[in-house]
């Protein structure tokens, strides 16, 4: 099942690329010679769009299903292993933890292993086959620019990293605040 989603979710992010190479097409039939010769291309390349929408919404909908359903097997599998470690502990364990916290620690566990399954993983295999696809349509219509746009790339990565840090350092200060403050 994991398998599917993989390949849906690699459709989903080639579809990104491919559209904007078809928007290109569609810019440069613009530039026909007669307004019958321009509605022709234009429509052909209409029907192409429709077609790689069609198929990117079919494997959107593998893909998110697919990863969803195993995200949902894989937190209940989580959940039965984590109560049994639990319940196998010793009776000091019970002293020193609170029993009443058990069942929100539980859930507040699994959910992190399902959203992690379901959402984020074909969000990575999404992204990764964009990114690579991409890079592969610029390397064909473009190999230099192409080149010279992937030697700028670790300055663009490093910026992400330092906006994705200050989000995540500010979520967390935010989140600790709210927790002091009994919320």
């Amino acid at each position: 099942m994991i398998f599917f989603g993989c390949v849906g979710s690699a459709i989903v992010g080639l579809a990104q690329p491919v559209s904007i190479v078809m928007f290109a097409d569609i810019m440069d039939a613009s530039s026909g010679t007669t307004s019958g010769d321009i509605i022709g291309k234009v429509n052909d390349i209409a029907i192409e769009m429709l077609v790689l929408g069609a198929i990117a919404g079919a494997g959107g909908w593998i893909y998110s299903s697919t990863f969803k359903i195993t995200g949902f097997r894989q937190a209940g599998l989580w959940r039965k292993h984590y109560l049994k470690a639990v319940l196998r502990q010793d009776i000091e364990w019970f002293d020193l933890n609170d029993a009443n916290q058990l069942p929100s620690d539980i859930s507040e566990a699994t959910q992190k292993i399902e959203e992690g399954v379901s959402s984020k993983l074909g969000e990575l295999l999404r992204n990764l086959s964009q990114g690579f696809g991409g890079v592969a349509i610029a390397f064909v219509y473009s190999w230099d620019m192409t080149l010279l746009m992937l030697a700028a790339s670790p300055i663009q990565i490093f910026a992400i990293w330092i906006l994705q840090w200050a989000t995540s350092t500010a979520t967390t200060l935010i989140q600790s605040a709210y927790g002091k403050a009994g919320g």
